[in-house]
């Protein structure tokens, strides 16, 4: 999403005597996928979204929605075969959820977390593979 302030927040300006409020609504910048609505489930489930394209690199993309009450939906791209871990720690780095570990070919996934008995805060999705590791921030309410 997207907030246009096009220089000005809302706090106003002392100088001029007004809010000078020039915000525009939210858009929309990253358009869901039918792909990710149909997410299984499981919360070790993985799917593939592209069958047959080489990996250019490893790749961990932001968790849909965020913030979220506990369901995430993460695309991931990896560049060689190999084991694949992708767990979810809290700030302090202790694991809440792991994942599973899979055996996956080079290519782009999707993967399905499902945190609903999470506590409120702040953690961060951290994708382990052969080639290293990526993390992503995201927020439970």
């Amino acid at each position: 999403q997207l907030l246009n302030t096009h220089g000005v927040d809302s706090a106003g300006c002392p100088y001029t005597g007004t809010r000078n409020d020039e915000s525009a609504a939210w858009q929309q910048i990253f358009p869901r996928s039918s792909s990710m609505a149909e997410a299984p489930s499981d919360a070790q489930a993985t799917s593939r979204l592209v069958s047959d394209a080489p990996a250019a690199g490893l790749w961990l993309g932001p968790l849909v929605p965020n913030p979220s009450h506990g369901a995430f939906h993460v695309a991931f791209r990896i560049a060689s075969a190999g084991r694949v871990r992708l767990d979810v720690v809290d700030v302090a780095g202790r694991l809440v959820h792991r994942g599973g570990e899979n055996l996956l070919e080079p290519g782009e996934y999707r993967w399905h977390i499902a945190l609903e008995s999470a506590a409120p805060g702040i953690y961060f999705c951290r994708l382990m593979t052969p080639d290293g590791e990526r993390r992503q921030s995201f927020v439970v309410r």
